[in-house]
């Protein structure tokens, strides 16, 4: 079946395709509906009953057609004027509604996954939790896209920001684009016409993606089979292009299926009859060069006792690094700047939350506790163990009896950050100094696993309630961490964090063809405060991306699938990249919108806001030189108004959440390779694999290996001879 119906105006009011309904927005943001911005300020032209409408000398016109399964949209827009039409922007607003507002309403909502411009066409999708995939794509080029987020503000009134109403594609934008964007839709000329046409299609899934493009876009479709890659793999990408060139990062033509030699990126250019896609590839530096670097950054960028845990992550690079290499000047500069943070945080004997270090925000004692635990396998310094046993202790006077976390307003808070993952890390730093103390906190934990896995994704979230990236992620990666510590539920609960993980679908980056953002997690409200720009953008990888790959990681362990392990390295390349390859200096995350109008927070008169257009770029972190009083706890961030605040908010901020990007990477992947097989082939991480004449050889200079067989067989690691058996095995070397 398929219909729909339109509201006075031309408006979607229902769609139905292939049986499926489609939600559109009832409000000033239904669509699709045309918009001018001028002076930023948005300007909704309203049509007449023939779906036409005249402003300012530009005559708009709407058409609606039915093709099979198929909705197509025809945008007109006739430039009467002898002269150049110049605005901010002429748009069309999509109308899709992408509004999240609780469970079960968010199951069928349809969240803008990924929406992207190329030179000759537009492309990209939508989809729910529930499974739902909606394709929409032109083959005409259009300037930029942008997405309606909901108001982005903390102050009196309540917390918002975490919601996006629907999604707006820009036919022509003054502002700058990304290069893979046509460079020249900045404006309607005299007498010009332009047509827009878009297709909108239900999809079975994202693999139908491909044909899709292919079909409706008439465009060429890039798909790489690993987005990060290491010096020595080999290039693999596959296309229906005509032509495909394949330049390295300094921009020299390579073949595909060649060995790469330079770490950077490398960018991949289709063409098919005209059109023309992109792709980038990365080629990492070995993983030593991010946690040495990460390490580094933890003191260049300050660490701050704060309200906030994410303003003092940096410790865990810090000690990550150190479990590793040998360094007794950064040891002993750790050391005593990380004891100075807790002497600030925490009073007395008992180890009691400062006040001011909001008692009742209990993710800040979870983070405390996994830094105490890296600290105590760092230095064999038994009091910080002693330390993370007092705030477990201490947390679970948190815990209800259905055995959920909760804050001290009582709402859910087990997957607010990761507050059962923090405990079960202390429960096996335990096991062998404190046991009696380590079975207490492991029935804690798994009291609070079992109401996850009873609520699923019915559970809440701090700030506004929505399908939020980090509560989802958070409850599939403690769940299987649970699942790998206890044997009696491994496969069932292994079963629900795959399903939870699978909702978590529509809030990923799985399809986009772009290394700097493949994988990664969407995120759009901690812009504010993290590093105090004034509104909302997705950004995608986020330190909070790193939740997500444990899931992926711990599920790879619970299963032996490899599409989980090539999502995990993936996305641990995507992370890297927070480091820059040039200068090492830390960057914060990556801001997926292609151009975004904000207020920026900059060193300048010791911290100002200034308008940018900033957009598909790397953002900077702000503790290089947004400082505090480290003998005082700081509030957590400014809210990021025209005049930042000062006083108890001076070096206010949560911009050091990116390192857990660097504590995911020194569990995952720092000392660990990968071999897994398929078939007669073996894929490879972190270290380097030969099968010649029947003999199967892995070299590696890290301390474990995970290796995958479809059968019992012998193999050499190092020279040294290890039998392995059918699925997947763990070599301690």
């Amino acid at each position: 079946m398929n219909r729909f119906e339109l509201f006075d105006g031309g408006s979607i009011k229902a769609l139905t395709l292939n049986g499926h309904k489609i939600n559109f927005r009832q409000d000033e943001y239904r669509g699709f509906q045309f918009l001018i911005t001028k002076n930023d300020r948005e300007f909704p032209i309203v049509l007449d009953n023939n779906l036409t409408a005249e402003f300012e000398g530009l005559i708009f016109k709407l058409a609606y057609e039915i093709l099979g399964g198929t909705l197509k949209v025809t945008c007109k827009i006739e430039n009467t004027n002898d002269f150049d039409y110049n605005a901010q922007k002429i748009s069309v607003r999509l109308g899709i509604d992408c509004y999240m507002q609780g469970f079960p309403q968010w199951d069928e909502c349809l969240f803008p996954t990924m929406l992207r411009c190329e030179k000759t066409h537009f492309w990209g999708y939508f989809s729910s939790p529930g499974g739902n995939v909606l394709g929409v794509c032109s083959p005409d080029a259009v300037a930029s896209w942008s997405l309606d987020y909901n108001r982005a503000q903390y102050g009196d009134e309540n917390h918002v920001g975490h919601r996006i109403y629907s999604a707006v594609i820009d036919f022509f934008s003054t502002y700058r684009q990304p290069s893979r964007h046509p460079q020249n839709l900045q404006r309607l000329s005299a007498h010009e016409t332009k047509v827009i046409n878009f297709y909108l299609l239900q999809l079975d899934n994202t693999s139908a993606l491909n044909k899709f493009v292919s079909d409706y876009a008439l465009a060429p479709y890039i798909e790489c089979e690993n987005y990060t890659l290491e010096i020595g793999d080999k290039l693999s990408v596959s296309t229906d292009a005509e032509k495909l060139c394949i330049l390295s990062p300094d921009n020299c033509q390579v073949d595909n299926f060649s060995t790469v030699t330079k770490t950077g990126y490398y960018k991949i250019i289709a063409e098919k009859k005209g059109k023309i896609s992109e792709a980038i590839i990365y080629v990492r530096a070995p993983y030593e060069f991010y946690i040495k670097n990460a390490a580094k950054a933890c003191f260049e960028a300050q660490q701050k006792p704060a309200t906030h845990t994410e303003s003092w992550y940096g410790f865990f690079s810090a000690f990550a690094y150190l479990k590793y290499y040998k360094d007794e000047a950064l040891l002993r500069k750790t050391i005593t700047q990380f004891d100075n943070l807790i002497s600030v945080l925490y009073q007395g004997e008992k180890l009691e939350p400062d006040e001011k270090m909001l008692p009742g925000r209990i993710q800040n004692h979870a983070g405390a506790i996994s830094v105490l635990c890296d600290a105590y396998e760092v230095t064999k310094d038994i009091k910080y163990l002693n330390y993370a046993t007092r705030l477990g202790d201490y947390l679970m006077t948190y815990q209800a009896s259905d055995g959920s976390y909760r804050n001290g307003d009582g709402t859910h808070y087990t997957c607010v950050i990761y507050i059962a993952k923090s405990l079960l890390e202390l429960s096996d730093a335990e096991k062998d100094i404190y046991p009696e103390k380590s079975k207490i906190h492991f029935e804690s934990v798994k009291a609070a696993i079992a109401d996850l896995v009873l609520k699923k994704d019915n559970i809440e979230t701090e700030g506004e309630q929505t399908f939020e990236d980090g509560m989802i992620s958070c409850e599939a990666l403690q769940i299987a961490f649970y699942a790998l510590h206890d044997d009696t539920v491994r496969d069932s609960y292994a079963n629900v964090a795959e399903f939870i993980l699978k909702k978590h679908r529509c809030l990923e980056l799985t399809e986009i063809p772009d290394a700097r953002m493949r994988g990664a997690t969407l995120r759009f409200w901690e812009s504010m405060y993290d590093i105090l720009i004034d509104r909302n953008m997705m950004i995608s990888p986020h330190g909070w991306t790193s939740w997500k790959t444990y899931a992926t990681y711990y599920l790879y362990l619970l299963t032996g699938k490899y599409e989980y392990l090539r999502e995990t390295m993936d996305t641990i390349g995507t992370c890297m990249q927070c480091i820059d390859l040039e200068s090492g200096k830390l960057r914060w995350g990556f801001v997926v919108d292609p151009s975004l109008k904000v207020n920026q927070f900059l060193s300048i008169g010791g911290g100002t806001l200034h308008e940018r257009v900033i957009g598909e770029e790397h953002l900077d972190m702000i503790s290089y030189w947004w400082k505090s009083d480290n003998t005082k706890i700081v509030k957590g961030f400014a809210f990021p108004h025209r005049n930042i605040v000062r006083g108890e908010y001076e070096g206010g901020c949560c911009d050091n959440d990116v390192h857990e990007n660097f504590k995911c990477l020194e569990e995952v992947a720092l000392n660990n390779s990968f071999v897994h097989q398929i078939g007669n082939e073996f894929k490879k991480y972190n270290c380097d694999f030969s099968a010649t004449d029947g003999k199967i050889k892995v070299e590696t200079t890290v301390e474990n290996l995970y290796f995958y067989s479809e059968t019992d067989a012998e193999i050499l690691v190092n020279s040294l001879p290890y039998k392995v058996n059918a699925g997947l095995n763990h070599i301690k070397l």
